[in-house]
């Protein structure tokens, strides 16, 4: 799998491309959005990491010029962006962004976006060690979770939609003080980068 980033800032890149390296993933590089288009030609990525502020050319334009490519079309990108209130969001919706990574980003809310932009990326071990713990997580399903706080629900929704990681993980640590067995099937589910799943569970899948 190949990855570009997008960004005229050293350091994001550096950081971006250390991150996916660590779990084998190829990355390509462009400093700006025009130079973007002409990777993108070159390489044809299955994801770009795409900022939205930059000289020559801006996030937006390239994107928009990478979609109308023919084999640009079906590629995700993911903008970004140092705080949801720089983007513009009509433009968002014309230039084809389907995602968005907040600065400073941390490589859950990476992972989390290239998971449900992709598919699965990560292979889990099968444990067949009956004395593991983890071959004992309590089934999980659309009625089990009905039970749980209905607020604390709605908000694990919204951060697991956002990206928000961190707040996933402290919401089920709320989860766990009434409901510890879903809380753990929950917590083992979101430490191996399974939010799709989380998600169906929650959507009554």
């Amino acid at each position: 799998m190949v990855v570009m980033i997008v960004d005229d800032n050293l350091e994001n890149r550096l950081l971006l491309h250390n991150i996916l390296n660590q779990i084998g993933v190829e990355t390509i590089e462009a400093l700006n959005g025009l130079e973007a288009v002409r990777v993108f030609q070159q390489h044809h990525p299955a994801l770009v990491l795409m900022d939205l502020r930059m000289p020559v050319m801006d996030g937006y334009t390239a994107a928009c010029q990478i979609k109308a490519l023919p084999d640009g079309a079906n590629v995700p990108i993911a903008a970004l962006t140092a705080s949801a209130l720089e983007i513009d969001h009509q433009r968002v919706i014309e230039s084809g962004i389907e995602w968005y990574i907040p600065k400073p980003f941390k490589d859950s809310e990476l992972f989390a976006v290239m998971e449900s932009s992709l598919g699965q990326i990560f292979i889990l071990r099968a444990d067949k060690d009956p004395e593991n713990p983890s071959a004992h997580y309590k089934p999980l399903t659309a009625e089990s979770l009905a039970g749980l706080p209905e607020a604390l629900m709605t908000d694990l929704h919204e951060a697991l939609v956002g990206a928000h990681m961190d707040e996933v993980l402290d919401l089920i640590g709320q989860i766990s003080v009434s409901h510890p067995e879903e809380a753990l099937a929950l917590q083992h589910l979101a430490e191996n980068f399974q939010y799709d799943a989380i998600l169906g569970l929650l959507e009554g899948e």
